[in-house]
């Protein structure tokens, strides 16, 4: 899931110094008229201005009792008193919910020295500060969701980054002058090569390990604060969550979701004309400046890459190449937003940026502590800084929940086999919409069936239906010559279509079956005449009557044309052309079933497909934790190994130096002399008898 979230960025503003309360200038710059704006005064006589900054959360921890800007009397300071608790519930308690749910999270402290960054992070004992209160939290929610169906695994780092250099707080090496190096991973990012990453069970725990970092941690006495931070420090908790779930088909699939919370204790920005740093001191300090510098950088570019951009209509000239005057205002009106690529963000210019990559623009969510003096010492330190947070707000990170790509791919098919079998019981369930498709289609089907029936009937009651003969077709004589007119010449026997000739079989019905879709061969038909005359002379539109012989052959099958009487060939072709587009109707509504049917034999199959996947990929599943199941059973058993191993070292070691203690003490030979026992007499701590030499 992508989740695109800007920077949260808040302000904290802390008490007075015994430095500051001694001098003339112990009136506070900074007012807060209400929660999320700062405002900052101006401390010239002459000078009314007032910078006024939104921001996403405020802290007042300045203790004086109702103080009055000296930029404006109106606004009061006295709002509530924002200590440790509030801080952390505000900002470092979302990230760590937001953690446990396996996004990647970060929270760093920016200021200048002695502004209160080390207080906020940490904190003194009796009053502590975001991490303490963190690492409690975390196992309190661990112990409210840990199940047998779900299991959390904590792990911890602590690094420092001092002279461009990172040295490993929690690591017992000496000799960590040329540093850690800095790696890019293809998918996780940045890390550090060879930091100690130590599995931790509590609060104790991490607090324990903690203490262990802070004895190794830089700091000095400066001129604003006797324990001054000279390095920044990255504080890393790494989580890995594993569920199991049991899906339909009755394999447990487990998804493991790993992220990591960062809390960062940036070293202060110095004014050397204030700090005045010497040697060593001033060292460091450009160290510091620089890193800062290059952190702001990154911070400018990212917020200018983010900032909407506007194209600009340019003036516009007239024929002869001259520019018209206009407003300015009119020279710059924006013309529509527009979406250009972002520019180059310089994250490698310096250690710490490149390790907060992905907490500034990446995968993690962000949230940033800018900590400030009220004292009016400080105006310029305090203005950057709120600059700078200002900018960071405009930062857009897009976090996504740090899951194993093989339990995403296996939920992933599941749910769309879930959303497939739904689909297809809708479409298969009475009274959905394509259910009664179906059912209209059918009853179309029939109807025109039906109808292609009676129509066909109809047809056949025409075809063979007698009718009055006209009197004028009948002969004076009183007899009635057959309908095939007489002719000297014997007959030809032409070819003639039945659906097109006027003379009808007795065998209608195969040719107008509304089923039938071959078509109709040419039939060769033959007419004999009578043997006998009747006497009368022959007209060919008289009509026969019952003594008629005539004699029709189709395909060598004399049929008698008795009572047989011609059909109105555009009745009868009006009647073949409904029953071709009855036909027709009738295909089109058997084509719309046969794709219905089809697709629903489509998502079967898409269905059937899914579920082999989803089993091939459990049995894979299952494959590899039987894998780690051995792995951990031969890590086990060369640890117990390693055990016997180094006890019957032990063993031999104590034995070793009972041989050297007793080679070490003296013998008293017959003369009364002391020498040390020869080598060779002693054997497993015991003397033996002297050598023959000695004898």
């Amino acid at each position: 899931m992508n989740k695109p979230s800007t920077v949260i960025a808040a302000v904290r503003v802390r008490p007075f110094c015994s430095r500051e309360l001694d001098t003339e200038e112990a009136i506070p710059v900074v007012s807060m008229p209400k929660a999320g704006v700062v405002c900052l005064h101006s401390r010239r006589p002459s000078g009314t201005s007032t910078r006024q900054f939104v921001f996403d959360h405020t802290f007042w921890s300045c203790t004086r009792d109702n103080p009055k800007s000296s930029g404006d009397e109106n606004s009061p300071t006295s709002i509530p008193y924002a200590d440790q608790a509030k801080v952390y519930k505000a900002l470092a308690f979302p990230l760590l919910m937001r953690t446990l749910e396996g996004y990647n999270a970060c929270l760093f402290a920016y200021g200048m020295t002695s502004s209160g960054k080390t207080f906020s992070i940490t904190g003194p004992p009796e009053n502590p500060g975001i991490i303490p209160r963190l690492v409690d939290d975390l196992f309190t929610q661990i112990a409210k969701k840990q199940s047998s169906e779900c299991d959390y695994t904590v792990e911890m780092s602590y690094f420092e980054i001092y002279n461009e250099r990172i040295r490993d707080l929690l690591s017992d090496r000496t000799n960590q002058s040329s540093g850690l190096t800095v790696r890019e991973h293809p998918t996780t990012g940045p890390y550090v090569e060879g930091l100690c990453r130590l599995g931790v069970r509590s609060k104790t725990d991490i607090m324990g390990w903690l203490r262990v970092g802070n004895r190794q941690r830089t700091v000095a006495n400066t001129t604003w604060n006797d324990q001054s931070s000279r390095s920044h420090t990255v504080f890393t908790l790494f989580l890995t969550r594993r569920t199991v779930a049991k899906y339909p088909f009755g394999d447990m699939i487990e998804n493991v979701y790993n992220s990591q919370i960062n809390v960062v204790d940036l070293a202060g920005s110095e004014r050397q004309v204030s700090s005045k740093p010497v040697d060593n001191r001033l060292n460091e300090s450009c160290y510091i400046n620089k890193s800062l510098f290059n952190l702001g950088k990154v911070i400018s570019q990212l917020a200018r890459n983010n900032a909407p951009k506007m194209d600009l209509i340019p003036p516009k000239t007239d024929p002869r190449g001259q520019t018209k005057r206009k407003d300015p205002l009119e020279w710059y009106t924006p013309n529509r937003w527009v979406s250009k690529k972002s520019g180059y963000v310089s994250y490698r210019d310096s250690v710490l940026t490149w390790l907060l990559r992905d907490s500034l623009g990446g995968n993690a969510m962000t949230a940033m502590l800018a900590t400030i003096s009220p004292s009016a010492q400080h105006l310029e330190e305090s203005l950057a800084t709120l600059n700078y947070a200002k900018k960071a707000q405009s930062i857009v990170n897009k976090a996504v929940i740090n899951e194993d790509p093989q339990g995403r791919v296996i939920r992933q098919l599941i749910a769309e086999v879930n959303r497939l079998r739904q689909e297809s019981s809708v479409r298969c369930e009475p009274g959905s919409p394509q259910a009664y498709e179906v059912a209209r289609l059918r009853e179309v089907l029939v109807a025109r069936e039906n109808e292609v029936r009676e129509l066909s009937r109809q047809l056949a009651e025409r075809s063979f239906g007698t009718q009055p003969a006209s009197p004028a077709r009948v002969s004076s004589c009183g007899t009635a010559s057959t309908i095939v007119p007489t002719s000297p010449d014997p007959p030809r026997a032409p070819l003639v279509d039945q659906m097109t000739s006027p003379i009808i079989t007795t065998a209608p019905c195969n040719l107008l079956s509304p089923t039938s879709h071959t078509p109709v061969r040419p039939q060769r038909i033959k007419i004999d005449k009578p043997t006998q005359s009747t006497g009368c002379g022959t007209d060919p539109v008289s009509v026969a009557n019952q003594s008629t012989h005539a004699i029709v052959s189709v395909r060598d099958v004399s049929i008698p044309t008795q009572n047989m009487f011609f059909c109105n060939p555009s009745v009868h072709a009006q009647m073949r052309r409904e029953i071709e587009r009855l036909q027709t109707g009738n295909v089109e509504a058997l084509q719309t079933i046969g794709q219905a049917e089809l697709r629903i034999q489509d998502l079967e199959l898409k269905n059937h497909a899914l579920q082999s996947d989803v089993l091939y990929y459990s049995k894979l599943s299952e494959t590899y934790r039987v894998a780690c199941d051995t792995l951990r059973d031969s890590h086990e058993q060369s640890i117990q190994m390693i055990n016997t191993l180094l006890q019957a070292l032990l063993r031999r070691t104590e034995e070793w130096q009972l041989v050297t203690t007793a080679f070490m003490e003296h013998t008293v030979h017959d003369d009364g002399s002391e020498h040390p026992a020869p080598m060779e007499t002693l054997f497993n701590g015991h003397e033996c008898m002297p050598a023959a030499n000695e004898t």
